[in-house]
């Protein structure tokens, strides 16, 4: 898509088109005008590249992430602060191998492209699997799997708290008691099988075959668990847990001012997000304001609505919107405000017009992109500086 959209829409005074640039570049005046952190001492913060492989992105270094299926670019990936709860990702240390199985190191190409696939390998015997040591509740685990000789693939606790059993020769669930399982193919046979909505882990975690006479092989790499009820990114661990903290951009100062109209305006903003459920927050695509004061907030507070949080500096929501509660949820979302005058359109379809605004907030001053723990990705983020018509928005969001 163009800087200009069509003949109606005008020239914006900021496009930030983060999946086709794959950088912070802003097209209207090729600059960076964004303040991108992400503090970091090692490799925890992954993404997927052009290629599908896992990529290690450095300290306040933006991940620009593809579609590891369709190799189709995301955009910027924003995350929040999470802590890979296991100490070894790759399955040494405190993963030791319970019954009669066999665990080879580096005996295989992993999803980064390094030679560090873990082999394990079952015979016929009651329990052959890796085993972990660690309790807890409300987690998410993932683990990255390719098939050798082996047909299913259980991952439980010692309890049955939660027992999912995976499927290796067409990829599905055969078994999922009191979490959820989703499984995402990545390139060279590989699929990130993740488990969601765990309830409670009694002790320990175990992967391989648990209580069934199905011997053979599978390969292993990248193992996670997260205090969360949603997957994020890959964090890599040896020897001790990790923390990866949050992504944070941000324009401010005449970066912010040079593009900025204090009165009228439109945003456009396209992507995908992946909720917290939390009640008690909201995570915006973006936020126009000064703190606590705000023109403009997109919000999810919900896997049900999509909320405005008001363009008159107040915490009053002023749209709303039903969405597919099933992450990630794909938008795209178009809003325009002026004085007693404002719409907003998703999909192609105008959702709301609003109640009437009070006097907007002209005393802006920052724009925070991806604010208050947004997790997914942000493709494109346009603005122009006067009130669109509703036909436009439409069009744009189409």
């Amino acid at each position: 898509m163009a800087i200009t959209y069509g003949k109606n829409y005008g020239r914006p005074t900021l496009d930030l088109n983060f999946a086709e640039n794959k950088s912070l570049i802003d097209s209207v005046t090729g600059r960076n005008l964004i303040t991108f952190s992400r503090s970091q001492s090692g490799k925890e913060a992954t993404y997927v590249g052009s290629d599908g492989l896992i990529k290690y992105a450095g300290a306040d270094e933006p991940r620009f992430d593809y579609n590891p299926t369709t190799g189709e670019s995301l955009g910027l990936l924003i995350e929040e602060q999470r802590t890979n709860l296991f100490n070894n990702s790759n399955f040494r240390g405190s993963w030791f191998v319970f019954g009669t199985a066999q665990r080879d190191f580096n005996a295989g190409i992993a999803p980064d492209g390094t030679n560090t696939a873990v082999l394990l390998t079952c015979d016929t015997s009651f329990e052959n699997l890796l085993q972990y040591n660690i309790s807890g509740s409300n987690n998410t685990l993932s683990v990255f799997v390719k098939k050798g000789t082996k047909n299913l693939l259980d991952i439980v606790d010692n309890s049955s708290n939660f027992f999912c059993q995976i499927n290796l020769n067409n990829w599905t669930p055969t078994v999922q008691t009191n979490c959820t399982v989703s499984i995402i193919p990545y390139p060279n046979d590989w699929y990130r099988i993740l488990v969601k909505n765990i309830t409670n882990i009694g002790n320990y975690v175990k992967i391989g075959s648990r209580a069934y006479l199905d011997g053979g092989t599978v390969y292993l790499w990248g193992v996670q668990l997260e205090q969360g009820t949603f997957p994020t990114s890959y964090i890599p661990t040896s020897g001790s847990t990790v923390t990866r903290n949050a992504d944070e951009a941000s324009i401010t100062g005449t970066n912010f001012s040079s593009w900025y109209n204090q009165g009228d305006g439109t945003f456009y903003g396209k992507g995908s997000q992946i909720y917290s459920n939390a009640s008690n927050e909201f995570e915006s695509l973006i936020q126009v304001g000064n703190n606590p004061n705000r023109s403009w907030a997109w919000a999810i507070i919900n896997t049900i609505n999509w909320w405005d949080a008001g363009t008159d500096g107040l915490n009053v929501g002023q749209f709303s919107r039903t969405l597919t509660p099933n992450a990630p949820f794909n938008y795209s979302v178009a809003q325009a405000q002026k004085n007693n005058d404002g719409a907003i359109s998703s999909d192609g379809v105008i959702v709301a017009t609003s109640a009437p605004i009070q006097t907007i907030y002209t005393n802006s001053n920052i724009l925070y992109i991806g604010y208050n723990n947004y997790n997914g990705h942000i493709s494109r983020l346009t603005y122009w500086p006067k009130r669109l018509p509703d036909l436009e928005l439409q069009q744009l969001t189409k």
